[in-house]
This record gives C-alpha cells, structure tokens and sequence, in this order.
C-alpha cells in the first residue's frame, strides 16, 4: 500500500501527464478550478490537499475518469501476486 507521500506524488504525475496528453495548459486547470496558480501548485506539490470536488473537475477537464486520475499503481503489485499464485 503506498504512503500518503506516495499517493500526492503519484496523484501530482497523474495531473501532469494527463494535463499533457489532453493539450491542456496548467493556467487552463487552475482557472478552471477557480483558484490561484499558488494554490494549485501547493495541492501538486503536496502541501495542501485536494477536495474531492476539485478532482472530480480536474478529471473531467482532463477527458479521465477520477479513478484514472488517482490511480497509485497499487493493482499492479496485486495482480503481479495474484498472477504469481496462479
């Protein structure tokens, strides 16, 4: 299970790379938020956190689902044992 460290961090990558395969500007993100540019980077940055409505609209603005947005590759250590069970 990853640490609360590791899910910012991995939450923080979700942002930037979906941010960059939609084309999307981060001004575009955290005006659409409608919070300041600081802000936003406090919550990337692990400083402050996210509401939950916030990522409902990131992941919506970013053409993902929340559950892609969150994602912490946990599953894939999961499945990795499960497949090794099998």
């Amino acid at each position: 299970m990853a640490t609360a460290e590791q899910q910012r961090k991995a939450l923080a990558n979700n942002i930037e790379k979906f941010r960059e395969d939609s084309g999307r500007t981060k001004s575009y993100l955290y005006k659409s938020l409608g919070i300041h540019q600081v802000t936003f980077d406090r919550k990337l940055s692990g400083e402050s956190e996210f509401k939950v409505s916030e990522l409902i609209h990131l992941a919506n603005a970013l053409g993902v689902t929340v559950s892609e947005l969150t994602d912490v590759g946990d599953d894939d250590e999961n499945n990795d044992s499960n497949d090794k069970a099998a």
